[in-house]
């Protein structure tokens, strides 16, 4: 025999706040409105509870919060690479200034920035 579970059912906070909302306003009693939506009075009473102390919110799903993890890991890594390229444009700027300077061909225009007093 093999059992039939229960799937646990999400619901959204809109649809908690107007099922709390009709019970509160006194439209609908407890018993009726959790018969209408095919919920439990308890569950109901919970989400009256947690709306009075306004601690009736949206929790991230799970899958939102695994997304919320790996976003921060590749902010990490772009920070990362970008540090990296900003290194490696300055190493780039610095080796050429050094290559431009070793490779200078003298001229008699640019004599004078390459004499040095010997005697």
């Amino acid at each position: 025999m093999s059992e039939v579970r229960k799937r646990k059912r999400k619901f959204e906070l809109s649809f908690k706040k107007q099922v709390v909302q009709e019970v509160e306003s006194g439209s609908m009693s407890l018993s009726a409105c959790a018969r209408k939506h095919e919920l439990s009075p308890n569950l109901i009473n919970q989400w009256r509870d947690k709306f009075r102390t306004g601690t009736l919110t949206d929790k991230p799903s799970k899958r939102e919060r695994e997304l919320e993890k790996e976003l921060e890991r590749y902010k990490v890594l772009l920070a990362e690479a970008h540090a990296d390229r900003e290194f490696l444009k300055k190493l780039d700027e610095h080796s050429r200034r050094l290559k431009k300077q070793d490779t200078a061909v003298i001229t008699g225009l640019n004599i004078d920035q390459y004499r040095t007093n010997v005697k």
